[in-house]
């Protein structure tokens, strides 16, 4: 009987919520109840004795994501060729797919050696100091060049695209990534929403400038992640005004802009029971009621100047005594 509840919680986390408790089935419906939200591989990946790294890189960047990459990235390529004297230098001709992972293994890699904004030449360099797989792998001109025609859309439309979407450039894929993220994996039981900055100084009309932090120029990703392995399971683009309101009812826009983010952020959990965890800026008071009628919890530190949380936290009569004079002490 144990057996059973665990294979049906594998195929079907969801399934528990029409499970009746009895007294004989109280201890394997306690035993299910521990395994709904447990954070693991889609069933369809856990017949899998093994997954090594490349193969669990691929169940988030698919083939077609390359292909896509690799179908414009050769465009541009094809348009900069007629520009050289040479055009058969190997800097300059099209790239093939074993060469494009092997590109974007290499971003990876400055990002674990925390050399983002490391000179390449640096990076390639061969008297000593260089990380040998850079300049084994390909040859900084090669690099460079790539990383400069690197594209993820069709450019010739564009600018028709950017009319509804200023981030048209990047939302097909970034959609993509979501899908393949959310089909491979099966979120904790706590998830946790946040912003993510992405330094960046090019030209972008709604990229943020934020003197507080050690960029300053970046792009904000708002992030819904699993609390216990940091899993990013949903995120978007914010992209200016209206923004965190993208797909919602027109009555869920009605909310404040940081309840906004958050129902977008966990329209693909809703009704699960899950926990979300945010800071102040996300946690209106409004949040904890809109949260539960989809079917989620909330936790988060309040902003210390609600007024109304205050005055409630006043009036509620198990309200300690010192949690009521610090509750004073703030407002003088």
């Amino acid at each position: 009987m144990v057996i059973l509840y665990i294979v049906n919680v594998i195929r079907n986390p969801v399934c528990l919520a029409r499970v009746k408790v009895t007294r004989k089935g109280l201890k394997e419906n306690q035993i299910a109840m521990k395994m709904r939200n447990i954070p693991a591989l889609r069933h369809k990946f856990r017949g899998q004795s093994q997954i090594d790294s490349l193969t669990a890189w691929s169940y988030i960047f698919s083939d077609d994501m390359l292909n896509e990459i690799l179908t414009w990235t050769n465009e541009k390529l094809e348009k900069i060729r007629g520009k050289y004297t040479n055009t058969d230098r190997i800097e300059v001709t099209p790239c093939t797919m074993s060469e494009m992972k092997s590109f974007i293994g290499l971003l990876i890699y400055t990002a674990v050696f925390k050399s983002n904004n490391e000179d390449i030449r640096s990076l390639f360099c061969t008297d000593g100091t260089d990380r040998d797989i850079f300049h084994i792998t390909m040859s900084s001109e090669r690099f460079a060049i790539i990383l400069n025609c690197l594209r993820f859309d069709n450019p010739d439309d564009r600018e028709l695209s950017k009319v509804p979407d200023p981030a048209a450039g990047t939302t097909n894929i970034l959609h993509k990534f979501k899908e393949n993220s959310q089909w491979s994996y099966i979120l904790g039981a706590n998830a946790t929403v946040d912003e993510m900055l992405i330094g960046f100084r090019g030209g972008c009309k709604f990229k943020m400038y934020i003197p507080s932090k050690p960029g300053k120029y970046s792009l904000k990703l708002q992030c819904l992640a699993d609390s216990r392995t940091n899993y990013i399971f949903n995120t978007y683009l914010y992209c200016g005004k209206g923004t965190d309101g993208a797909g919602l009812s027109p009555d869920e826009k009605e909310y404040a802009v940081p309840t906004q983010a958050v129902l977008r952020l966990c329209k693909p959990i809703a009704h699960t029971n899950r926990n979300i965890t945010a800071g102040n800026w996300y946690v209106p008071i409004e949040l904890a009621g809109v949260l539960r009628k989809n079917g989620l919890t909330t936790v988060g530190t309040m902003h210390p100047v609600d007024v109304k949380l205050k005055q409630r936290c006043m009036d509620l009569p198990n309200t300690s005594r010192s949690f009521r004079m610090c509750l004073r002490k703030e407002e003088q």
